[in-house]
């Protein structure tokens, strides 16, 4: 483990046409969207736990789904999502 690296987080919410399962958001409308910068993002060799938010207040339509985009800017990260340390997204609605 890299320890102290500096992280900056970006999340996008996406509605999208229902059935599709293309990467690409075209045709798809930005719902919500957030950035976080971690001064460091682990201070310790094992895994670190952050949380962030993005708010969707628009309903969606029915047949839609949602589709959430993280990206990165700083050195290279590693997301698990598989135990037994997942990611989760939290839905509450």
């Amino acid at each position: 483990f890299d320890t102290n690296k500096e992280e900056t987080v970006f999340l996008y919410v996406f509605e999208c046409p229902g059935g599709d399962s293309a990467l690409a958001t075209t045709g798809c409308s930005l719902l919500a969207q957030n950035s976080v910068s971690f001064s460091s993002w682990n201070s310790t060799a094992t895994y670190a736990t952050h949380s962030i938010v993005a708010s969707v207040t628009d309903p969606v339509a029915a047949n839609h789904q949602l589709r959430v985009r993280i990206q990165v800017k700083g050195p290279p990260l590693w997301i698990p999502v598989v135990g037994p340390y997942e990611s989760t997204v939290v839905y509450s609605g």
